[in-house]
């Protein structure tokens, strides 16, 4: 009769998945995740940079929010885009106008 020794455990970060090991796996959640917050710091700096016209900075804003600008003129995020932007509300109403006369020109 043989007796064989219970096999010891393995530190479950050692452990190879399909991908590699579970602590590669675990790096590079975070290296993308510190990627992605680098990417929206980067952006919402570009959001107010007076580098950037309206036109852009109102696109980075709709990226940033998932959400495009609101069709009507008095609508309540027109102040808060304006703000976020670091635009005069005139500013985003122009923008509105642009794209309100862009849409009726298309064929």
């Amino acid at each position: 009769m043989s007796t064989t020794s219970p096999k010891p455990r393995s530190n479950p970060e050692t452990i190879p998945s399909g991908s590699g090991l579970i602590v590669d796996h675990r790096d590079r959640i975070l290296h993308e995740q510190a990627a992605a917050l680098e990417h929206r710091q980067r952006n919402l700096l570009e959001q107010t940079s007076i580098r950037n016209s309206a036109r852009l900075r109102i696109r980075i804003w709709e990226q940033l929010h998932q959400m495009g600008l609101p069709l009507e003129h008095d609508h309540r995020l027109i102040p808060v885009i304006a703000a976020q932007t670091d635009l005069s509300v005139e500013q985003v109403s122009g923008e509105q106008m642009r794209r309100a006369m862009q849409e009726t020109t298309k064929p």
